[in-house]
Parts: C-alpha cells; structure tokens; sequence
C-alpha cells in the first residue's frame, strides 16, 4: 500500500474549466466512429433498451454485475449474450462519477464532483488485472457556490484533498455542462459518442442526484449501456455483508487492501471505486501479480500523469 502526502504539495497548476471541456470532448468522440462515414447510424437496438434489458436480468437474479463488468474485458466466455449486444460495448467507455453534498443540508447542495474515464480494454493472458487502467483519466471539480458547504469530521473537510491531481473551481452551471460532457451528452459530433459503462458505488444514490441537482435524466439518456454498482458486486461476492448490510466504499477497499487517503473527497472517492471494482474482478478471475500491477505502483502513475 501506498500513503499520498496531499495534492497541496503539487506545484502543477489547476486545469481550467475549458481545458477540462477539451479532455472530456476527446474521450468521447469514437475512434471508430471518425473513420466511417457520416451516414452510418449506431446499432439498431436502442442503448437504452439494452440497459434496461440489463437492470431487469440484475433484479431477477439472471445476471450479476461482477460477471458483466469481467464479459465487458473478455474474461468471462461463458456469459453468452446476443451480437447486438455485444456491439453496444464496441468502442465503449467506462464513466464513473461521485458526488459529495453537505451533509444535514436539506437542499443537497452539490459541493464537489468526481470523474474517471477509462477505454473499456478486453484484458489479456499475461497481463494484470490493473494492466486496463493506465488510460484513465481522473478529474475533480468543485462548485464555487457551495465550496463554504464542506461536511465536518469525520466525514471532512477534505474537498481541498484530492490526491490525484488538481481540483478546479467551477460554477453550478460549468459543473452541469461538465457532467453532461463526462456522460457523453455534449458530443458536437451527432452520431458518433461512445456508449458508456456508468460505474459508481451505491451509483443509484449518484443517479438520483444527478437528476434531482442538475436535471440530467440518464435512465433516458441514449448513450448508457449498462450501469454496474461496486456495492452490489462485494454483496455478490459476499464481502463485508454483515446481516445483509451494504458495505461502505472505505470499509470496502479496507477488505480489499487498498489505501487511498481522504475519502469523502469526490476524486478520491472515484478512484478507490474503480480500484475496487478490479481487484474485486481479480478475485473472480486468475490474473497474475508482478510489480507493475500492484496498487502503489498504479497510484504512483495516476499521480504523476
């Protein structure tokens, strides 16, 4: 394990919003896409028809979602499911997204987000299982207006600790157009976004707020194709489920062994999701261990990026 000092001591300047908008903007135009024509239209079963198709097979136990997250990275032949399917995931982006609002706050005010992005990648024989995230990307943004909203300990303040990178202050309007372009929603280019795997833990409390705080409809947004939850996947695997109890995200990657200091911090909070979210598919699946897969290696290569 590896122990951050904080991201105070990193002497490389804040991205502004609009450099932000541009490294969002290129995540999201398909690759595959800008090589065909303009005329070709996505896969003809609507993408929110498929994540529907998908929540239904999670509520009746038909499918789980440690299973998908391991078919979406090639490791999980025997799940058959239909070609058209298959497509959705071609060329597809795995998002992930925390909110942090005061707590106690009655109007939920949004105080900060937190991203990543990461190329879905099918993970090879030989390689980690940490080999498919040295493409992500991490962002944390945090909303001017409600930056005199932080929670007290335990729970924070520790908006100003992001161990990652650095933070960038945003208006509640910037921070709506940055979430709308994280979910792909403000591709210029028509016809050509990415479909997108939404990763989040406990991401219906997340779903649920973007909605509420911001107006972002993503059970309607046209561009999800499948929505995977780090809590469900530990109760699938039977992790930390005391009496049924879903597990926090800190009690969570303490099971799992990795450090990432200050949660309750948006970027932090990200970051220890989708670690969490491969070591849990480690343990589903036989990927080897060297030096360049372990945690503080990788947390190393974030935070020097």
């Amino acid at each position: 394990m590896y122990n951050y000092p904080s991201s105070s001591a990193s002497s490389t300047p804040p991205p502004s919003y609009e450099a932000l908008n541009r490294s969002l903007n290129n995540v999201f135009i398909s690759k595959t896409a800008m090589q065909q024509s303009p005329s070709m239209h996505r896969p003809s079963t609507p993408i929110d028809w498929i994540n529907e198709c998908f929540r239904n097979a999670f509520k009746t136990g038909h499918l789980r979602h440690i299973d998908v997250f391991a078919w979406i990275h090639g490791r999980k032949p025997d799940l058959i499911l239909p070609n058209h399917v298959g497509d959705a995931f071609q060329d597809a982006v795995c998002v992930g997204v925390d909110l942090e609002q005061m707590v106690g706050d009655r109007s939920k005010a949004v105080t900060e987000i937190g991203v990543f992005t990461l190329p879905v990648k099918r993970v090879v024989n030989g390689e980690t299982f940490l080999s498919p995230l040295v493409n992500m990307e991490v962002h944390h943004a945090r909303v001017r207006e409600n930056a005199h909203k932080e929670s007290d300990p335990p729970l924070g303040p520790f908006a100003d600790k992001f161990q990652f990178g650095c933070s960038t202050f945003v208006t509640m309007d910037e921070c709506r157009t940055l979430l709308r372009r994280c979910l792909g929603l403000e591709n210029p280019v028509p016809r050509r976004t990415r479909h997108i795997v939404l990763i989040g833990h406990a991401i219906s409390n997340d779903v649920e707020d973007i909605n509420e705080q911001f107006g972002i409809n993503l059970d309607d947004a046209g561009v999800i194709a499948v929505t995977l939850d780090t809590q469900i996947m530990a109760g699938e695997l039977g992790i930390g489920h005391a009496a049924g109890k879903p597990i926090s995200l800190g009690k969570l990657i303490d099971l799992l062994d990795i450090k990432v200091d200050y949660l309750h911090n948006g970027g932090n909070d990200i970051v220890a999701t989708v670690l969490a979210a491969y070591a849990m598919l480690k343990m589903v699946q036989n990927f080897p261990d060297d030096h360049r897969g372990n945690q503080a290696y990788l947390l190393h290569s974030l935070r020097d990026h």
